[in-house]
This record gives structure tokens, sequence and C-alpha cells, in this order.
């Protein structure tokens, strides 16, 4: 059967109004990734990076990093995106 799972790319600090939040590396996150790979022995199929909304919806807004970014003309329509690691596998 194909599954697949998902890795987000965590949240190391949520930052403030005048610091932006800050992100694991996308190196850490592969990691884990290969880890759970290899604890599970699954067969992988591929690997991709999915660009998921709002993830951390309720968290602050500022700065900007390589894990999300945001899109929007006013506050209101304002929404982040986040990268994941999605893993295709057959189980």
């Amino acid at each position: 059967m194909v599954k697949f799972k998902d890795f987000i790319i965590n949240v190391k600090d949520y930052g403030g109004i005048l610091t932006p939040p800050v992100f694991e590396a996308h190196e850490d996150a592969m990691l884990r990734v290969n880890l759970w790979i290899e604890e599970h022995e699954i067969i992988v199929l591929n690997i991709e990076t999915v660009i998921v909304p709002d993830l951390h919806k309720s968290q602050p807004k500022y700065g900007s990093t390589s894990a999300y970014f945001e899109k929007g003309e006013s506050a209101a329509t304002e929404s982040r995106w986040f990268q994941v690691f999605r893993v295709w596998f057959n189980e």
C-alpha cells in the first residue's frame, strides 16, 4: 500500500515583534527523515518538498526565513506558507 508521511521544519524560536522566527536547518529536518526511514525499514518511492498554508497559524508573523513566506494584499488576506518534506513509501 502506498502511503506518505510529512516532516515539518520545526520552529526553534518563534521570535517577537522585532525578531523573526528561527527554524531548524533543512539538513536537520532531512536527518530526521533519514532516521525515520532507517528505523521503519520502508521502501521509499519519492521525497518531495510541499508548501502548505498556516502550519503555525497561532504564532507571530514577523520576519522571514527559508522555511516560510507570507503572501497577501493586506493583513486581512495574508497567509503564511511552510515547507514540508513529504516521504512517499510502500508498506
